[in-house]
């Protein structure tokens, strides 16, 4: 059987602070003590402050494991016997494995002045504890058992890659996708709709989709599984607008980012008027960069077969933010 012993130890220290009332009142300063030990447990000090009528004082205690109470400072030395303790007599705080500190405010009445306290200039603070040390403190566990890395996605991939308890068909032209309504209504709200209210989608537990291909339809499903399309720099442009009808923000701004870092004299123009087509339901980040890109690289754009082919396409209020200068 483990068993845990205590010794008590009483602390006591006399601090003496020359011309407290320059350095309290007039300097504001927090004074600090010289080191006292108590041995066995360690090295003690205090600081003290004025404020407010009240002398603010803290015991630090050193990193050890005990208790200390019935903790009392006071101001000693008194001319005409005043002696005014912390404020609330004793405090009794408890202290466990860390660095701490005790205060307590020891106040003086209003009817007086510190210099009433004073002995020669000087302010005589006394501190007493009860200090109690555990001799045989409890071992504590410093290692921990490794945590696993989370598995969560692979492990629902791996449902959609088996084809394991799936509920819903998503039919691409000729191609069938089975996959789970849980989540293709937790990655988008156009999804969740379809199945929450009373559309033959529900009923049939089967989704026709007729403006993607096959291939963007398992990359948009690779999205909802794995939380990363598979072909996202091959298919950015078809994903994006994918992306865009079903409400997917994240994997909008993935696809952004791929077709704004390898933008083109030749292909910025038709990604300009994509991002044209999308601002509306609020993609526009895509849009300012394509037009930054075309004033900066105007003559090399405008002399691309990109530019001419899409000429028809290009609104005038196109037009006028290119030639808008910000």
């Amino acid at each position: 059987m483990c068993t845990t012993n205590y010794v008590e130890k009483n602390l006591y220290y006399k601090w003496i602070i020359n011309d407290a009332k320059q350095v309290l009142l007039v300097a504001a300063e927090v004074v600090k003590s010289s080191e006292f030990e108590l041995q066995g447990i360690g090295k003690f000090y205090l600081s003290a402050e004025w404020y407010n009528r009240n002398i603010n004082i803290i015991l630090y205690l050193p990193i050890q494991e005990f208790w200390i109470s019935d903790i009392e400072f006071c101001i000693s030395d008194c001319p005409s016997e005043r002696v005014v303790q912390a404020d609330g007599k004793k405090v009794k705080p408890s202290h466990s494995q860390a660095s701490a500190s005790c205060t307590g405010l020891v106040s003086i009445p209003q009817n007086e002045r510190l210099d009433n306290y004073l002995k020669n200039g000087n302010l005589t603070i006394e501190v007493r504890a009860t200090v109690t040390l555990l001799t045989n403190p409890v071992q504590r566990i410093t290692k921990s058992v490794p945590v696993p890395e989370d598995k969560l996605r692979e492990s629902i991939n791996n449902l959609f890659l088996e084809q394991c308890f799936t509920d819903v068909s998503i039919e691409v032209g000729e191609k069938k996708f089975k996959a789970h309504k849980v989540i293709l209504a937790s990655q988008s709200d156009v999804f969740r709709r379809m199945f929450e209210t009373d559309m033959k989608e529900k009923n049939e537990c089967l989704v026709r989709i007729q403006d993607i291909s096959p291939e963007v339809m398992e990359d948009l499903l690779s999205y909802f599984y794995t939380g990363s399309p598979k072909n996202s720099a091959t298919l950015a442009r078809e994903l994006l607008v994918a992306a865009n009808k079903y409400n997917v923000s994240r994997l909008q701004i993935m696809c952004e980012n791929e077709l704004m870092m390898n933008l083109t004299s030749e292909n910025v123009t038709p990604t300009l008027i994509l991002a044209d087509k999308l601002q509306q339901t609020g993609n526009s980040f895509l849009k300012k960069e394509c037009i930054k890109f075309i004033r900066n690289n105007a003559k090399s754009v405008m002399k691309s077969t990109t530019w001419n082919q899409c000429e028809d396409e290009i609104t005038k209020d196109i037009l006028i933010e290119i030639a808008m200068k910000h």
